[in-house]
């Protein structure tokens, strides 16, 4: 499989979609992701408005849209290795900023796509 092929597509982000791709790239994580759905429906019976979902569909698309592409999955792990033994706080703050570009790389994918299945078929 070429280095730029996704897994899976990027996944819906209901709990339903959610879960099917963490069963496929880490089910190993199958119980975070059922705790976290948990308590996000917990929270919303508990509060008005949607923010609990919000904040689950958000969490588990990133994770979903990090983990789908495996070289993008092993820049992480390794970004947070360094993070993790690095003892120079210049390279600490490099890490951290190739980490935020990441996932900022990632959020703008999740977003522009949520944008195009917002808007109206017009065909």
């Amino acid at each position: 499989m070429p280095a730029d092929t996704p897994i899976i597509p990027q996944p819906d982000s209901t709990p339903e979609a959610l879960r099917e791709a963490v069963s496929v790239l880490a089910p190993q994580r199958l119980g975070e992701f059922q705790r976290d759905l948990s308590r996000a429906e917990a929270d919303q019976r508990a509060s008005p408005g949607m923010q609990p979902m919000r904040v689950f569909a958000a969490k588990w698309s990133q994770f979903a849209a990090l983990h789908r592409f495996p070289e993008r999955s092993e820049r992480l792990r390794r970004l947070e290795a360094s993070l993790a033994r690095e003892a120079d706080p210049a390279k600490s703050r490099e890490a951290i900023r190739a980490i935020s570009d990441l996932l900022a790389e990632v959020d703008a994918e999740i977003n522009a796509r949520g944008a195009r299945s917002a808007q109206p078929n017009t065909h």
